[in-house]
């Protein structure tokens, strides 16, 4: 398989049959021109789908007509996230992303060939995204996830265990900036109250940063909330003072908002109280040193969190070479606890697989150093595991010549045989695919001297 990070052949294609067989009751297979077609042009889409009478309206061609049974095969999962800034923009994230993923197999790659096509607006960005979170937790995590009932907790717990929470950390608040502003270069409105939050913690943070005035403002608020309660304890242990508070404050109440009884109006009292009793404890603890100090980083992470995102300059390409570069990292965590042999070739791929994405859309151009760097650990950790074969005695040459496999398109790497050949410039390398010749490249002289092209195996 090119990738490995995927469902199997056979979920895949069970995937779609129980769609089909649970989610249509007709499918429209329409060519440009026909009045039925206009539905599509309306919309703008090559699918389209009516949700009330389960009908598939699509263009007459594969990856059309599988995106709108995908589409409505996701319609009713529901990711249970538990931050509501966080929930449309995540929940969103994660359907297209599967989506993508789902759709690779006809618009990317055709079983003999890779073609990779031209993303939607923020495809590029969710596609780089969604592909770090899958390698870096796994397709069954991803699974699992659907049914979470915290599906961000989870995620980012299961990122800790893997890689440390230290770690997990800076990837995933990262990984979130990026998901908040896909969603929010789609929706506008969305932006404004991302852009509010921003001017909300940027108040808060300015704030508390000056120590005597915060501290003042706290006991100002302290001595409020003192007051208050002593006017619910009044009320509440006074049934006269109880009803004529009950009938006042009904009075200036919207009819959506009345209290049913006194009784209902006490419990509303008791719950105010509550809440200002928690309040006040919170405050207290803002006297303490420590506490006060733990509340500013907090306020600090929160400001930092909506600064970093830029919504005012959209650079996608800048905040993806941040999240990558902290991908890295953890991907670097991963290669180095690998134990298995199977694990190896796995990752090799899945490497593979980034490598290409990454260059047919010119993206991270000027990460090179960091990339060749992965490739070097993955392919000496695979050489000790007797996974790839030493094509030369010299580590130097071996670092030249192997990284070549990361760029073939091959379909099965494992098949994968190179020829070497010294020329008076350049070092010629022939790139098999079994017995028919798939690419040749060069690269900078290697001082090759073996005068046989034999062609040699890459994989033992």
């Amino acid at each position: 398989m090119v990738k490995r990070q995927t469902l199997n052949k056979n979920d895949y294609l069970e995937t779609i049959l129980l769609t089909i067989l649970q989610n249509c009751s007709i499918i429209h297979l329409l060519k440009p021109g026909m009045e039925e077609a206009k539905i599509l042009e309306e919309h703008q889409s090559n699918c389209f789908i009516n949700q009330d009478k389960n009908e598939i309206f699509a263009y007459q061609n594969e990856s059309s007509l599988l995106q709108a049974i995908l589409e409505i095969g996701e319609r009713d999962k529901h990711y249970s996230i538990e931050m509501e800034l966080f929930e449309k923009p995540v929940a969103y994230f994660l359907h297209l992303g599967k989506l993508q993923e789902m759709l690779e197999v006809i618009k990317d790659f055709n079983g003999w060939s890779w073609n990779i096509s031209k993303d939607e607006p923020s495809g590029q960005e969710t596609k780089i995204c969604y592909l770090n979170l899958v390698d870096l937790v796994g397709i069954e995590t991803m699974i699992k996830m659907e049914n979470e009932p915290k599906c961000i907790e989870f995620l980012f717990q299961k990122l800790s265990q893997l890689y440390g929470e230290t770690l997990a950390k800076e990837f995933f608040t990262c990984f979130l900036q990026n998901v908040l502003r896909i969603y929010a270069r789609k929706k506008e409105s969305y932006c404004k109250r991302l852009q509010e939050e921003e001017k909300k913690w940027e108040k808060e943070l300015k704030e508390i940063q000056n120590k005597p005035e915060c501290l003042e403002k706290l006991t100002k608020e302290k001595i409020k909330i003192n007051s208050r309660i002593g006017e619910i304890d009044l009320t509440l242990n006074n049934n006269e003072r109880l009803k004529k508070s009950y009938t006042e404050t009904n009075k200036e109440l919207p009819m959506e908002k009345k209290h049913f009884s006194v009784s209902t109006y006490a419990e509303s009292l008791e719950e105010e109280r509550k809440q200002l009793l928690e309040k006040r404890v919170e405050i207290n603890q803002l006297f303490e040193p420590e506490k006060f100090i733990a509340k500013r980083e907090w306020i600090q992470e929160r400001e930092s969190f909506f600064r970093e995102m830029d919504l005012k300059n959209f650079q996608e390409e800048k905040c993806l070479e941040k999240l990558q570069l902290i991908f890295w990292k953890l991907y670097r965590i991963k290669i180095q606890k690998t134990e298995e042999k199977k694990e190896i070739v796995n990752q090799i791929f899945e490497l593979r697989y980034y490598f290409i994405q990454a260059k047919e859309r010119k993206l991270f151009e000027n990460q090179k150093e960091e990339q060749d760097k992965i490739k070097q650990e993955i392919l000496k950790k695979a050489i000790q595991m007797k996974v790839c074969n030493s094509i030369s005695k010299s580590e130097k040459q071996n670092e030249k010549i192997l990284p070549v496999l990361f760029d073939s398109k091959i379909v099965n790497l494992e098949k994968m045989e190179i020829s070497i050949e010294e020329e008076e410039t350049a070092t010629k390398i022939e790139i098999y695919d079994e017995k028919v010749l798939e690419n040749t490249v060069t690269i900078e002289k290697i001082g090759w001297n073996e005068k046989n092209k034999k062609r040699r195996k890459i994989f033992d």
